[in-house]
């Protein structure tokens, strides 16, 4: 399979990356390559999860966990998760150790507003079964928490609606959230001439429960190289900075959650996204 990413006119060479890494004496790198998976090694656990409690009666408190687990130590371990409030960036985690097994992460955020939390994690593990020979270990996890915060109700927080008022809530930030990432897509389609009916469309934040949905037609095998290797190109041109044409790399906060196209021939996947400052992005993987 042939990969190329492209962020709008620049062509960026992860294939190329990944074959410098694979050949030669290798250093540890904050990166994340795509190798062939694992035939043995698989995660005992891989989580995400958000709460939040009261801190005042005008601020809440949002805590992110991140987990992951395998049965033993590999060369490099990575998890790389992003935290969206209400469709926009506000948080990203890209811890990794090498010779571990598991990893934990957290953070905080103090928050005044009401919101609906989402996050996307991508736990991954690069192995060295033997001299010259690498694989890699991947699966993705996520979460989502509404957080109501009003001085006539005061603060409630659920994953799921179970009365009246929740589900109010939960179709008010559903909504609101939506209007959101759909403007920013529609922007994007318009920018670089996509059309959006010659693909397959799913938002980043619901592709590890709608993996088989976006990738239908795609044999297993082909499937995780194809979400190893957006992991890859997302890390190297989200998280690690937006490359802007005629600018600096661009901190990705306040961007959109990215929604992934998949060509309904099979021939190139898509990501866009708009960035704080309003920019459309384009990135592109050729399948």
């Amino acid at each position: 399979m042939k990969i190329e990413w492209k962020h709008t006119a620049i062509i960026l060479l992860t294939a190329l990356l990944a074959a410098f890494f694979t050949f030669g004496s290798k250093s540890v790198e904050e990166t994340i390559i795509f190798f062939p998976i694992d035939p043995v090694l698989h995660f005992d656990t891989a989580d995400t999860k958000l709460h939040a409690k009261q801190k005042d009666p005008s601020h809440y408190q949002v805590n992110w966990k991140i987990e992951s687990t395998l049965a033993q130590p590999v060369y490099l371990r990575q998890d790389v998760s992003l935290l969206y409030k209400n469709g926009r960036l506000i948080g990203l985690i890209k811890d990794w150790k090498q010779n571990k097994a598991n990893l934990l992460q957290t953070k905080s955020f103090s928050e005044k507003d009401s919101g609906l939390f989402e996050s996307v994690s991508f736990h991954y593990g690069e192995v060295h079964p033997k001299e010259n020979t690498y694989t890699s270990v991947q699966k993705m996890s996520k979460d989502h928490l509404y957080a109501i915060i009003t001085p006539q109700t005061g603060f409630q927080a659920f994953h799921e609606s179970i009365d009246k008022d929740q589900m109010e809530w939960q179709h008010t930030l559903d909504k609101y959230t939506t209007s959101i990432v759909q403007a920013a897509f529609t922007d994007a389609l318009k920018k670089f001439g996509i059309l959006e009916n010659h693909y397959t469309a799913l938002s980043l934040t619901d592709l590890p429960n709608r993996t088989d949905e976006l990738l239908k037609g795609f044999p297993s095998a082909q499937k995780e190289e194809i979400i190893g290797k957006l992991w890859e190109g997302l890390y190297k041109n989200y998280l690690l900075g937006i490359n802007k044409e005629g600018a600096s790399a661009l901190n990705p906060l306040g961007s959109t959650v990215p929604i992934v196209l998949v060509a309904k021939n099979q021939s190139e996947l898509l990501v866009l996204f708009q960035t704080n400052d309003r920019t459309p992005i384009l990135l592109r993987q050729e399948l």
